[in-house]
């Protein structure tokens, strides 16, 4: 299926990759080539098929992953991991594309706050947990 469609990249989802390797040990004997396979995937990535993020979009998904923090009573960690969804969520909408994710959690309340966005979500292999829709409200 996605084969089918046109693949668009953000910075966002780059910078989370590249946070990637350096979270890796350095000491470890597969460090250099994870961080070589994770560079290959960015590199990968046209640059005619990335959209930035414009300071709209900024202000909009710092209301959006604000209001989650607060609804959810999000921690500091999960306030920044929430800001990037709201980033890539905000992005997508302004630009008509849908987020391909499987963060059911975080993209389903992003999608009831402002319903206009749009989200393809998966899941990889049979093994996975039911998909569970969330109230956005804390109770």
């Amino acid at each position: 299926m996605l084969r089918a469609t046109e693949a668009w990249h953000s910075p966002v989802t780059e910078a989370e990759l590249a946070a990637t390797c350096g979270l890796l040990d350095p000491a470890h004997s597969q460090t250099p080539e994870i961080i070589e396979q994770v560079a290959a995937v960015i590199d990968r990535r046209p640059s005619y098929r990335t959209i930035t993020p414009d300071p709209g979009i900024w202000r909009e998904a710092g209301v959006l992953s604000g209001t989650l923090t607060r609804t959810q009573g999000y921690g500091k960690e999960q306030r920044r991991r929430v800001l990037n969804d709201a980033l890539l969520f905000a992005t997508a909408r302004k630009y008509g594309c849908a987020v391909l994710s499987r963060n059911v959690r975080d993209f389903d309340l992003l999608q009831q706050l402002d319903p206009s966005g749009k989200v393809m979500f998966y899941k990889i292999g049979a093994q996975q947990a039911p998909v569970v829709r969330q109230n956005l409200t804390r109770g």
